[in-house]
């Protein structure tokens, strides 16, 4: 009774578009497959292709777990069979696994006289590893409640039978939930010059202040700015060309721009400065320099800072310094 039970589970699996395991057979004894002499490797697609599982479910209804499994990966991809407590899947080699490991959280006596449910949540505003991790961190997991995160459909997966810990899970959930606090960046290359020039450079009226306390290094020019924006926790990087002779690259990450804290930034940033000139002889000659400085800044907000200079301008005493600021 089994075995024709077994095999009207199996056409109805079929019949939803899968190949049968009768041609995975076929193909798995062909010429050149896996299975014989000097057989080749495996191709993605073989590592692919789906494949029929029976699974036996030991203490739960197996209706209730097909009906679970089903909220996963599709209903018509699963057969239960209750009169012989069996449940049978079509998948991929991976999904079987993941089936295979979800079956031990699921298939547990009823506790507190309620039926396991599942409950998918889509999380809007951070991946889905992260709040998985908070929420690990603040109501753990045990028989009652189990947690996973989709991060590929971005979604928290709950696994309950308490509708008390389901509750709680879900308010704080949407107190993790939250939009990421953004932040601007700006970086800023000046040029010092021991040997001013008779032709003076304009300052934008909101660099004036800082270009006065560089001046100490000597006569100031602006080179060009960059721009960026990122969340907290987020990663960012912004290049271009800045001057007729300088090109410029930042890279970093956002550490910490919670509201109300100093914004935490680590970050590398390259300015390399190539120009020609005339010879005596009527050719050409190059020259170029580079700056370049890895640093990590606590910062607050509006405010500028001076990160580092370097001698790497095109004649002698000319350098080039970074300022930075971050907005909110």
């Amino acid at each position: 009774m089994f075995l024709r039970t077994l095999v009207i589970a199996l056409a109805q699996l079929v019949a939803v578009g899968f190949v049968g395991p009768a041609h995975a057979q076929e193909a798995s004894d062909a010429p050149g497959r896996r299975g014989g002499r000097g057989a080749a490797p495996p191709s993605v697609a073989e590592q692919d292709a789906p494949a029929v599982r029976c699974f036996d479910i030991r203490q739960s209804n197996p209706t209730k777990i097909a009906d679970i499994v089903g909220q996963l990966y599709g209903r018509g991809r699963v057969v239960d069979v209750p009169s012989t407590g069996k449940l049978v899947f079509m998948g991929t080699p991976a999904e079987i696994a993941q089936v295979e490991a979800l079956l031990k959280e699921i298939d547990l006596p009823d506790q507190v006289n309620a039926e396991p449910t599942l409950v998918i949540t889509p999380v809007k505003h951070r991946p889905a590893g992260e709040v998985l991790d908070q929420l690990q961190k603040t109501i753990g997991g045990d028989s009652l409640l189990r947690i996973s995160a989709d991060e590929s459909r971005g979604c928290i997966i709950a696994l309950g039978r308490s509708s008390a810990r389901m509750a709680a899970m879900h308010s704080i959930l949407k107190e993790i939930d939250t939009p990421a606090a953004r932040v601007s960046m700006e970086f800023v290359y000046f040029q010092a010059d021991l040997n001013p020039a008779e032709e003076k450079s304009v300052i934008p009226a909101d660099l004036q202040e800082v270009a006065g306390e560089l001046s100490r290094f000597g006569e100031i020019r602006l080179l060009g700015r960059l721009f960026a924006d990122s969340v907290d926790g987020g990663r960012f990087r912004v290049e271009g060309r800045i001057h007729q002779h300088v090109t410029a690259k930042v890279q970093g990450d956002v550490e910490n721009a919670e509201e109300g804290q100093p914004v935490l930034l680590r970050f590398q940033a390259r300015a390399n400065v190539e120009s020609f000139y005339r010879t005596d002889a009527g050719g050409q000659q190059s020259l170029s320099g580079s700056f370049e400085i890895e640093t990590r800044l606590t910062m607050n907000s509006g405010e500028y800072y001076v990160v580092g200079g370097s001698p790497a301008g095109l004649a002698e005493g000319q350098s080039i310094i970074l300022v930075v600021q971050v907005r909110r």
